[in-house]
Parts: structure tokens; sequence; C-alpha cells
């Protein structure tokens, strides 16, 4: 049988464990201070930003990519705004993710949208996100404040959207000639083949398409077709995607394709022209080796919590 005085010691014990536990949490609460509960954040909240791509998701039909920078109605389907390339390329950022993420029309008026698809909580944040590259600053949220917050600073590299000149003294002739057509052939799978970094992606880079060496007047030009193999993608691209003077540059949104092809595909841009002069058509072939790869400029993403 146990004795009164050990019953006794070991109730006493358990009375004092007891209390202790309870002060325990008290004793810790002065330890975590709000600066670097924010600098936390700043730092979850910057590789995010930094080293993911973000993430798309259809709840109708069940699909998703990280391609989120084309979503332009239907934004609760942008699930996480991530701007890196791939992640398999930390640190390197699209350009078609930092234009969308910067976007005073689809996002700035409402700043909820990143604080489920970036900061991932409910308490109300206040930030500033800024990414300063060579030639421009791009800036969003509230002014940072003099006083405590988190801050993160990281140098990253910025993918510049694909440019491609074609002079249409050099194009290979359409035999026969398709009278009044300039066409340009993209292989969707051999560009997309290339390293992540350094490819052109159809549908998430910003297309920018130039003719030079017109042997005809711009102003002839009629329109602008997408065909997939032979077959007409409606409806023909918007005369504001369109640019006309001694050249004529034609520039894509990222998202632009989808929908319309898939990552296989044989795409043809037409650029059709009603003339009255006999000359024939030329198509060229958008490619790694007829287009060069996007350049990588170096610039610095900071991330301000409070």
């Amino acid at each position: 049988m146990l004795s009164i005085d050990f019953l006794a010691g070991f109730t006493i014990f358990l009375l004092a464990l007891i209390v202790a536990a309870g002060m325990v949490p008290g004793m810790l609460a002065g330890l975590q201070s709000a600066t670097i509960d924010n600098d936390g954040v700043a730092y979850r909240t910057s590789v995010i930003l930094a080293e993911d791509p973000g993430w798309w998701f259809d709840e109708f039909t069940m699909t998703g990519n990280s391609r989120w920078e084309g979503e332009k109605t239907a934004m609760d389907r942008v699930k996480r705004m991530g701007l890196a390339v791939s992640k398999e390329t930390p640190n390197v950022l699209s350009m078609g993710k930092i234009d969308a993420f910067f976007n005073e029309t689809h996002y700035q008026n409402n700043p909820d949208v990143y604080r489920e698809t970036v900061f991932f909580s409910d308490y109300p944040y206040s930030f500033n996100i800024s990414l300063k590259m060579e030639d421009e600053t791009l800036t969003l949220g509230d002014p940072r404040p003099q006083g405590d917050h988190g801050y993160i600073r990281r140098t990253v590299m910025v993918k510049e959207p694909a440019e491609a000149i074609f002079d249409v003294d050099t194009g290979t002739t359409t035999s026969p000639p398709t009278n009044g057509t300039f066409a340009v052939a993209m292989n969707f799978s051999k560009l997309l083949g290339q390293p992540a970094a350094y490819r052109v992606d159809p549908f998430g880079d910003r297309i920018n398409i130039t003719l030079t060496n017109l042997n005809i007047p711009s102003g002839n030009l009629t329109g602008v077709r997408i065909y997939r193999g032979n077959t007409w993608v409606p409806p023909a691209v918007p005369a504001e995607n369109i640019r006309k003077d001694t050249n004529i540059t034609l520039s894509l949104e990222p998202g632009f394709f989808s929908g319309k092809a898939s990552e296989t595909s044989q795409m043809e841009i037409r650029f059709l022209f009603d003339s009255s002069e006999t000359w024939a058509s030329r198509t060229f072939a958008y490619d790694d080796t007829t287009a060069p790869p996007p350049h990588l400029k170096p610039a610095v993403l900071e991330v301000a919590v409070w």
C-alpha cells in the first residue's frame, strides 16, 4: 500500500506541474514580436513570387496549369500568383506574369486577391511589393512605413518578351503563290522543347513579330488570321494588336493561344493584303533558329509587410 506521505508529495508535484504548464505560454508570448513574424511573412512571400510559377485551376473542367497570367476574366481560377518562369528556373521571372501581377485593372482594385493568392492568409496584412529593373520600376500596395515592418530584398532575372523580325525578301516562296499573304509558321513542340529560361513560350510570353522590307504599302494590310494547320481559328486578330508604319508589327499577349492550340500544335499566323500588284507570298519559320532566345535582364524584387 502507498504511504500517505507519498500520496501527498505526488499530489503536490502534479499541482505544481499543472501550474507551471499554464504559465509557459504567457512566459513565451513576449518573445514573439510582430517584426520577426512580418520578416517571416515577407521572406515566404518572396519565395512564392521568385521561385514558383503560380497555379491556375478550373473547377468545372478539373484542369490546371502554371500559366495563370493568361486569365483575364474569371480571376477566381487564379490560385497562386508566382512569377517564376518554371519551378526549374528559380529567380528567373516571366515578363508575362510580371505584367499580369502588376496590372491595376485586374488586381490592384482588390487587395484581397493578393492576400489569397500570394500571402495565403485571412490576416489583413498591409504590403508593398516592387520590382526594380533597368528601365522601369513596378510597384503595388501601400507606401512603405517608416516604423517596424518585415522586409526582404532579392536579386532576380527577368525574361523579356520574345522578339522576331522577318525580312520579307528572305522568306520561302509559297508554291503556288497565294495572292497577298505573308505567313509565320510556329512549331509549338520545337519552341517548348528548349530550356525554360531561354525558350519562347507561345502560351506565357508576349509574342512580337515584325515584317520588314515590304514591297507593298503597309496600309494594304486587310487583316491577320491564325490557322491551326490549314484550319482558320476565329476570330481574326484585333486591329489594336497590329502596328503599321514603314514595317508591320504584331503583338500577341500572354494567353492569346490558350484554347486555340496545344503544346504540340503547328500554328500559322497569316498577314493578308489587298494589292493589285503581282507578287509571291512568303512563309517564315518561327523557331529557335530564326527567333533569338529571349534576353534575361537583372532586377531587384522587394517585399515589405506590416
